[in-house]
């Protein structure tokens, strides 16, 4: 996972759409009769969380925001909403933050495994110390709650999570919970996918190699430039295996 900047969808049709779709799920919550638990049909909705895959995919390189990998050819990836929209596990009186369902900041592109099976779902941990917002009504409260889900709009993974060299591996960085929660929810150490990094850490290994006879400085500083900006899968994984490729190569330059 890298932070990326969030950059608000152009389009005035889908802003508009998202609008209404905002207006509608508030109405029905707010007649909801009291007692009653919310539910809402989202199905008449989907097509506006469709319709911005296409600039989530270039927000985000093609790549899922958590784990940075890319799509199959037959896949398209999920629109996530990091604060879920119908429920959240584990708070069972919450009606989940429906009034977040077509907000762009709240959205992010996401692969099934990340968001499905073993994933994210609809869980959505806070620090036990936070308040928990639950209605439309007290949404500017949501600057007091604390998640324990790293968000690539919000915050530096870098400052949370750490790549192992040569292993595909992420490890926590000692102290952080935030990390510690993220790895665990998304389960970012899945076999395959750490298989999958460890190959491109591998892969870069291999190019770097090809390359220390011919000294070609500018050529490596264009991989160093791709990964730094994220934009080559596992970015986050592939700058470790950089430190010790540069271990190699007497190269004035940095990764911060």
């Amino acid at each position: 996972m890298i932070h990326r900047n969030f950059a608000a969808p152009s389009d005035p049709d889908w802003k508009e759409k998202a609008r209404i779709a905002t207006e509608a799920v508030i109405r029905a919550y707010e007649q909801t009769p009291p007692g009653t638990k919310f539910k809402y049909d989202w199905s008449p909705w989907s097509k506006v969380w469709g319709e911005l895959k296409e600039h989530l995919r270039e927000v985000f390189k093609g790549r899922c925001a958590y784990c940075e990998a890319e799509y199959k050819i037959t896949g398209f990836g999920d629109v996530d909403h990091f604060r879920p929209k119908g429920r959240v596990k584990g708070a069972d009186d919450h009606p989940g933050y429906y009034w977040l369902a077509f907000d762009p900041e709240n959205l992010l592109l996401a692969c099934s495994q990340c968001n499905a099976g073993q994933g994210k779902l609809d869980q959505f941990p806070i620090d036990p110390a936070s308040p928990r917002v639950t209605s439309h009504a007290n949404a500017d409260a949501l600057k007091q709650e604390i998640p324990l889900l790293l968000n690539p709009f919000v915050d530096n993974p870098e400052d949370h999570l750490e790549f192992e060299q040569g292993t595909g591996m992420v490890k926590v960085k000692t102290g952080s919970s935030k990390g510690k929660t993220t790895v665990k929810t998304l389960n970012l150490n899945r076999s395959d996918l750490v298989q999958d990094r460890r190959k491109e850490q591998e892969r870069l290994e291999l190019k770097f190699k090809s390359l220390r006879l011919n000294d070609d400085i500018k050529e490596i500083n264009g991989w160093i430039n791709e990964i730094k900006q994220g934009e080559v899968k596992y970015s986050a994984a592939l700058k470790a295996q950089v430190v010790k490729c540069l271990n190699w190569f007497k190269v004035i330059g940095s990764l911060n």
